[in-house]
């Protein structure tokens, strides 16, 4: 596989080895259409070949010639502009220049914003708040995203990074909301869904009541070329999936519950939150009545996580 560690490498603009600490990604040239990824792939490999051993990933790295490469990719040239290499299980495909492709693989998402904001209780005292407001490259219309219901329209938005005046004063307790509200029939299934940029699967923090039946789930991100902490938070549900309790993994499609209306009992429908934990905060030591402190996580607009349709 070094040969095509080295071609991989010429390609993307990646070293062929590990990054070392602190290192940053190198920019590449974006790539011209005209060509395939396979044409592009090999006379980007052919120049790192003929490039001094200072240059190269060893002193002891075989050469690159078409014979090595040789059934590792699929040219495209009947097809739209595409290529995978089959050896790495790793497709590429032409909404992206290589080197926003390698930015999605090692950085993620940006760094979050996080703001200050506030707004006034019902008792009339005013309560400072940070929150993340959406990214302005996320889409703002809540149909771009795909919910843990299938077909269950969003009646009530994310709004806590508005001003106090625009936040959401209804029937509810809470001034403003931090998340979104789906609405279902009774006992719809809610499935997990991935985010976006997580690694590996979902895990169940804890099942129990929160805001009503409620199940709060760890997600791993990739932000700004670390690992962070997310939850989220599916409350107001009728039950929880059979067996399901905390540590337990929920890969994409796993039932997590089912829609209901405990503590709601004038709407139907499920509460979705999402939280960043803390930098430092370890996710798996947070009880319910503290995930929400602001010292241990802090509210995310759901669509800068949730995944697009």
């Amino acid at each position: 596989m070094k040969p095509i560690a080295l071609a991989f490498a010429a390609f993307t603009g990646l070293p062929a080895g590990p990054l070392p600490a602190g290192s940053l990604l190198p920019a590449t040239a974006p790539v011209g259409w005209a060509d395939t990824w396979a044409e592009h792939l090999w006379s980007s490999a052919s120049s790192a070949s003929s490039a001094s051993p200072a240059t190269q990933a060893g002193a002891d790295d075989e050469p690159l010639d078409a014979d090595a490469l040789e059934g590792f990719f699929v040219d495209a040239d009947d097809l739209p502009p595409h290529v995978m290499l089959q050896g790495c299980e790793l497709a590429l495909s032409g909404g992206l220049t290589p080197e926003t492709w390698s930015r999605e693989i090692w950085l993620g998402a940006p760094f979050p914003r996080i703001v200050e904001s506030g707004h006034t209780e019902r008792d009339g005292h005013w309560i400072d708040y940070e929150n993340i407001p959406r990214r302005p490259e996320r889409p703002e219309a809540y149909t771009a995203y795909r919910y843990p219901v299938v077909a269950a329209p969003v009646v009530s938005g994310y709004d806590l990074d508005k001003p106090d005046d625009e936040q959401r004063r209804g029937s509810m307790n809470a001034i403003g909301h931090g998340g979104v509200d789906l609405v279902a029939e009774m006992d719809a299934p809610i499935t997990m869904i991935r985010l976006e940029h997580q690694k590996g699967d979902a895990e169940v923090l804890y099942v129990g009541p929160f805001f009503g039946e409620t199940v709060i789930t760890r997600h791993v991100l990739r932000e700004g070329g670390a690992d962070h902490e997310y939850v989220l938070i599916f409350g107001h549900l009728d039950h929880a999936a059979e067996g399901l309790r905390r540590g337990r993994r929920l890969p994409d499609g796993a039932t997590v519950g089912y829609v209901g209306n405990s503590d709601s009992p004038n709407l139907v429908h499920l509460h979705l939150e999402a939280r960043r934990v803390r930098d430092g905060v370890d996710a798996w030591k947070l009880a319910p009545d503290t995930l929400r402190l602001p010292e241990s996580t802090v509210v995310s607009d759901p669509r800068n996580v949730l995944p697009l349709r």
